[in-house]
């Protein structure tokens, strides 16, 4: 049981040393983005049987949230790639494919 611990505390170092973050962290940025996707489905849904006087505020509130998960995202990811570089786990050329930094 204690075993498992240690490794577990092992690799949790080893994905923050990666990762710049705890794997839940990750995991969880991850669903957060889901989550903006999500809700911008739901705009586009109601801006669909929306009448006309609605869809301009709907497309506001669209626009809204897809700058605030892109800029969140792209911070996230710019982070990450940092992270993995000053540990050596990603090179220059993985950072220029992954459209990074």
């Amino acid at each position: 049981m204690a075993e498992n611990k240690r490794n577990r505390q092992q690799l949790v170092a080893i994905s923050q040393e990666i990762l710049a973050h705890h794997p839940e962290d990750v995991i969880c940025m991850v669903g957060q983005g889901a989550q903006g996707f999500d809700w911008l489905g739901e705009l586009f849904e109601m801006i669909q049987t929306a009448d006309p006087e609605r869809i301009k505020k709907l497309a506001q509130m669209g626009q809204h949230i897809a700058r605030e998960q892109s800029g969140y995202l792209e911070s996230m990811r710019d982070f990450m790639l940092a992270a993995g570089i000053g540990c050596g786990v990603l090179d220059k050329e993985a950072v220029t494919r992954l459209g990074g930094l």
